[in-house]
């Protein structure tokens, strides 16, 4: 399920540079809830696959969910590659 290989992504992020995870902490916790809200909307619109819902039918809405949940599971990877990378940067010295 993609929203638990979110949360999943969420969860490798680490406090070992302190300013990386500060600075993506909130913005990825978010995503992984919405992830899981996305999962409960899903719920609805499936059992519902011919209804409207504003001028977009349960179908229509399954895969704007999808959607939802594909693109924030690529976000929450890139930034852990980017947080990988961090760990590789040399040291620096301001003195």
């Amino acid at each position: 399920m993609l929203a638990s290989k979110i949360e999943a992504q969420y969860n490798k992020l680490d406090l070992l540079e302190y300013n990386f995870f500060d600075t993506y902490h909130d913005d990825l916790r978010i995503q992984m809830d919405c992830a899981w809200q996305e999962v409960d909307e899903l719920a609805e619109y499936s059992q519902n696959p011919n209804s409207l819902f504003g001028s977009r039918t349960g179908m229509e809405c399954v895969q704007d969910c999808i959607s939802n949940l594909e693109k924030t599971l690529v976000f929450v990877s890139a930034v852990i590659k980017l947080q990988e990378q961090t760990r590789d940067l040399p040291q620096s010295i301001y003195g």
